[in-house]
Parts: C-alpha cells; sequence; structure tokens
C-alpha cells in the first residue's frame, strides 16, 4: 500500500466546507486515512470534492459507477472475496481492502453525492460504525444544503439591491414626472429631478415637508386635497385626480395627480409613491377648443 497522505481538497462553492467536515469526522471517527466526499447536484455535475487521498488513488475516479449507486449504505469487508468488485481498479490504487458506501441523500430524497472510506486492511464493520457514518452524512448534507440557501438568498437580496438602485437612478432621471415618496402622514421622503423641474423645488427644501404647498391656496381651485387621495389610495390602492397646482414661484399648472399606497409583506401601510404630471398644455388646448366651439355655436 501506498501510505503517501495529501493534504484535504475542496473545490470552492456552497458544500465546500461540508465536504471537509465530512472528510475530517469520518476519517477520525473510523480511524482511517482513505476517505472520499463528493457532493453532485441535480443535473448530476460535481459540486465539491473532499479527499485524504491522493487525485490518483480516488475511488471512481476514472469513471466508474458506485457500488452504492445512491440507493443504501454499502460495505465490504474484504474485497479479495468480491470477484465483482475486481472491475474496480481504484479500490486496489487506494490500498483499500474493505471500504463502505454511503450515499448522500438530500431533504427532498434525491441523491447528492456518497461518502467513501476504505481501509487498507479486511475488516468489519459493525452496525454501530454504519450507522455513525450515516448520520455525519447526514450532518453534512444538512449543512450544505443551509449553507446553499443562504448563498442563494444572498444572491436574490443581493440582485434585488442592484434592482431597487437601478429603478432608483431611473426613477431619479425622468425629468417629465414629479416622481416622489412620502411616509404614512404625508410627509415627503424622496424627490426626483423631474420633481424639481416641474415643481421648482430642490430636494432639501422639501424633503421632511407635507405637500400642502404645491396646492393653491384658493380652495375651489385645489380639486381633491392630497389628503383626501393619500386616504382614498390606503383604501382601494391608488387614487387619481386632475386639479390645479402650484409651483415654487407661485405659478399654477394644471396636474394630474396618481397616488399609490405603498405596503410591506405584511400589508402595513408604509408611505405613498406620488406620480405628478403637468398636463397644462393639454388643458389650455381643451379649453381653446371648448372656447372656439362656443362662439361658433353662438
Amino acid at each position: 500500500m501506498v501510505s503517501t497522505k495529501a493534504a484535504p481538497e475542496i473545490s470552492a462553492n456552497p458544500a465546500h466546507s461540508a465536504a471537509m467536515r465530512l472528510v475530517h469526522l469520518a476519517g477520525r471517527t473510523m480511524g482511517s486515512d482513505l476517505v472520499f466526499v463528493e457532493f453532485r447536484g441535480p443535473d448530476g455535475m460535481v459540486q465539491a470534492r473532499g479527499s485524504s487521498i491522493p487525485e490518483r488513488w480516488r475511488p471512481y475516479a476514472h469513471g466508474q459507477t458506485p457500488i452504492s449507486a445512491g440507493r443504501a449504505t454499502v460495505f465490504v469487508e474484504d474485497t479479495a472475496d468480491k470477484e465483482e468488485l475486481g472491475h474496480i481498479p481504484a479500490l486496489a490504487e487506494a490500498g483499500a481492502r474493505a471500504f463502505v458506501e454511503v450515499p448522500l441523500t438530500g431533504t427532498t430524497g434525491a441523491h447528492l453525492g456518497l461518502l467513501w472510506v476504505g481501509a487498507p486492511h479486511p475488516r468489519k464493520w459493525p452496525v454501530e460504525d454504519l450507522r455513525t457514518l450515516e448520520q455525519l452524512a447526514a450532518g453534512a448534507v444538512a449543512e450544505a444544503e443551509l449553507r446553499l440557501e443562504v448563498q442563494q438568498r444572498i444572491e436574490i437580496e443581493s440582485a434585488l439591491r442592484d434592482s431597487e438602485e437601478s429603478f432608483r437612478l431611473l426613477v431619479e432621471a425622468v425629468q417629465d414626472y414629479a416622481i416622489f415618496m412620502t411616509d404614512p402622514d404625508g410627509l415627503i421622503v424622496s424627490w426626483n429631478q423631474g420633481a424639481e423641474r416641474i415643481f421648482g423645488y430642490a430636494d432639501q427644501e422639501v424633503l421632511l415637508g407635507p405637500t400642502t404647498c404645491f396646492q393653491p391656496e384658493k380652495e375651489s381651485a385645489r380639486g381633491r386635497s392630497d389628503q383626501d387621495l393619500r386616504a382614498a389610495a390606503a383604501e382601494s390602492g391608488q387614487a387619481e385626480d386632475e386639479a390645479w397646482r402650484v409651483r415654487r414661484d407661485g405659478t399654477p399648472f394644471w396636474a394630474k395627480v396618481s397616488v399609490t399606497a405603498l405596503r410591506d409583506m405584511r400589508s402595513r401601510l408604509v408611505g405613498y409613491s406620488v406620480v405628478v404630471r403637468d398636463l397644462t398644455e393639454r388643458k389650455e388646448a381643451q379649453d381653446a377648443l371648448t372656447e372656439r366651439d362656443a362662439v361658433l355655436e353662438a
């Protein structure tokens, strides 16, 4: 038997720590330097390998199929007594006269790989040893699945942050619409470039302030107040109105105001998004047409 012992080798992926730990625990528990762990994905591709055996001596390194085939734990006490194992040269190359294969099974029942522990001499495998290896394998699978779930969540959260940042930049760059957000009490908490262009206020002038400064003093010109629109949106999800609004310099403009209630995953109201579009030119054109029609009918 070749006694060279290689440093444990692991691929960089969510299962690598679980594979490394399983190699260490199985080897220490069974008193073996011949330990091989392989994690595979649903597509059958190798996700991680851990081994205390040099590359060229790994079991199944040359494409042979595991004896267990993922069905159940299999053990051999002396390969010399198993003629059917003669087609697996990796066993002899690893110096193994006895071995155990424990399939790695996921929580859904999927076959995720195997744990292989060998011995350089014939060896009995008591039921207690087999159960211990199966427990170690189950723990490694649970760890690998947990690490994968955590990684996936991190990736999803990262993608969401990137998406939110892209959306924020898009909103800020919009010039034709005033887009801003308020808290549940109607105080402004965000302000885009379109809002600054349409209303004439810089963000530092309006943030944490109310929206009442955008409404005309004459009640008859206001239409539905922003407070009424928020109340309606809180009840139905969204509310719209066309009415006069006022710029910073006091100039009135005809606006279409859309208010949408924003709720968290528990359906709690967290604020409102407000979209305002300047429709003054359209209203002036409509008023001109109405006036012309009235003159023609007179």
